[in-house]
């Protein structure tokens, strides 16, 4: 069931990875950005707002950088004339390829998604506690079942984690999304995660 659930939200966050590129330009996704930013310094402050943003442009560029191939084409040494005309061909190949408005977009969604995910790594410690407290909450009612002889649910931890993991899956798809985003919305998936995980634990088979 988990895996299952698993394999479904990749499947569909690729999907529309790939999708939405082909129907919205590239300003749709960095007009996104902006309006989320104006957000961020709203509610948040503008401190919380520049930290997020300057995290995403730290992801995007570590993602940039971690894709040597249209750098690589121009950086090929021309050891004569007919080497250089193949090398100036395989440049402007490269330049079609990555410099068309379906790539830009596609960029574009990375930095809008990247943006969305440094906004909720803002808010983890902050609620890192309340989710370690709901997992220790829920094996310790665990643990006291199990010392009562009270009956456990496979079916209930199945359907909990699997919430749990539809939760974090979810949001990932969520994220790709050319929709506005309240910051406090990114309060939700920890939170979620962090009570479907309690009542999952608490119904873990455990002996002993």
């Amino acid at each position: 069931m988990i895996r299952l659930v698993c394999i479904a939200t990749m499947v569909l966050f690729l999907c529309v990875f790939f999708y939405l590129p082909s129907v919205y330009a590239p300003d749709r996704f960095l007009d996104q950005i902006h309006a989320e930013h104006a957000l961020n310094e709203r509610y948040c402050g503008e401190d919380h707002a520049l930290r997020v943003l300057e995290r995403a442009m730290t992801l995007h560029g570590d993602v940039q950088s971690a894709q040597p191939i249209s750098s690589a084409v121009g950086a090929v040494p021309a050891s004569n004339q007919l080497d250089a005309v193949a090398a100036q061909r395989l440049a402007e190949a490269s330049a079609r390829l990555f410099s068309n408005q379906y790539t830009r977009s596609l960029d574009a969604l990375l930095t809008l998604f990247l943006f969305r995910l440094s906004g909720l790594v803002e808010w983890l410690p902050l609620l890192a506690g309340f989710v370690l407290a709901c997992l220790l909450d829920g094996g310790l009612r665990r643990s006291i079942k199990s010392k009562q002889f009270e009956q456990h649910s496979a079916e209930m931890f199945s359907a909990f984690m699997s919430l749990s993991v539809f939760t974090v899956c979810g949001f990932l798809v969520v994220a790709l999304l050319p929709v506005t985003f309240h910051p406090f919305a990114l309060l939700a998936p920890p939170i979620l995660v962090g009570l479907f995980g309690n009542q999952g634990i608490a119904n873990f088979h455990a002996r002993g």
